[in-house]
């Protein structure tokens, strides 16, 4: 019989596609707005929307905006665009050298697997870990025996000296990618829009009253600032905190306090992270 912590954690297991499909990525929760897989196997582009389906339950599902990208591992962050995910991970785990962990991912008919294994090595170059599990469970997850999320596997290592051995991204470089705690959720039509040829797109003023026309990136209407204003300037202080920092506005003249690149589209559906 499975332990309490290894049920809880296969709750985290979902996949880009239904349980009927022929082939299965594993996506990984990370926080309640937050989920990792690795992307070299999946047709994902960013800011793309894709719904994603939990292993144990099948009426639980989430559409998602993929988020940031870490290149030079293919890694891929994705982000809950309604809701949140019901169960999460700890996060206050850290990963080391020699330190032994759980894994678990998803076999080829879509059912969690388990492995257990060591941290063997720290490739500082490269920034992964090495990992004593065989076998090839890109997605999968990491974690301590207490359910504290370590990292995430991302393929085997296929170095000479490897010994089958898996490649890790620690919680450290995985959760940077998701800003973590940050969610997209779909932006809302605002009347301010009626002062502007088109809707926001990535990265713009959150009120087009006070830019001009359809606003470029986080620039203000030289009437509520001192001169024209250059690239990120907020409005006149006169409408923020004290000296605004880069491309922030006045919560009075836009939704909460925007931070640069808030805001950004998908197929005609607006977004902000918040």
């Amino acid at each position: 019989m499975k332990s309490p912590v290894c049920q809880n954690l296969e709750q985290l297991l979902y996949t880009t596609s239904r349980a009927d499909e022929t082939s299965h990525n594993c996506v990984i929760v990370i926080d309640k707005h937050s989920a990792l897989t690795f992307g070299a196997h999946q047709n994902l582009t960013e800011n793309q929307v894709v719904t994603i389906y939990n292993v144990l339950d099948s009426s639980l599902q989430f559409e998602c905006v993929i988020g940031k990208r870490l290149d030079s591992c293919d890694l891929v962050c994705l982000k809950v665009i309604d809701g949140e995910f019901p169960v999460v991970p700890k996060l206050d785990g850290s990963i080391s050298e020699g330190r032994e962990y759980m894994m678990v991912g998803l076999d080829a008919e879509r059912c969690p697997i388990w492995r257990d294994g060591v941290i063997s090595e720290r490739k500082e170059e490269e920034t992964y870990y090495t990992g004593t599990s065989e076998g090839d469970f890109p997605g999968a997850g990491i974690f301590d025996k207490c359910g504290r999320y370590l990292g995430i596997v991302i393929d085997k290592d296929l170095t000479e000296s490897a010994d089958n051995r898996i490649r890790i991204i620690g919680q450290e470089d995985s959760l940077a990618i998701c800003d973590h705690m940050k969610s997209a959720k779909k932006y809302v039509h605002s009347p301010d829009w009626e002062y502007c040829e088109s809707p926001p797109s990535y990265g713009q003023a959150a009120s087009p009253a006070y830019s001009y026309g359809s606003p470029s990136y986080r620039q203000a209407s030289p009437a509520y600032s001192h001169g024209s204003p250059s690239y990120g300037q907020a409005a006149s202080p006169a409408y923020s905190y004290g000296s605004p920092s880069y491309g922030q506005y006045s919560p009075d003249y836009s939704h909460g306090s925007p931070s640069y690149t808030q805001y950004f589209s998908v197929n005609g559906q607006y977004y902000s992270y918040t």
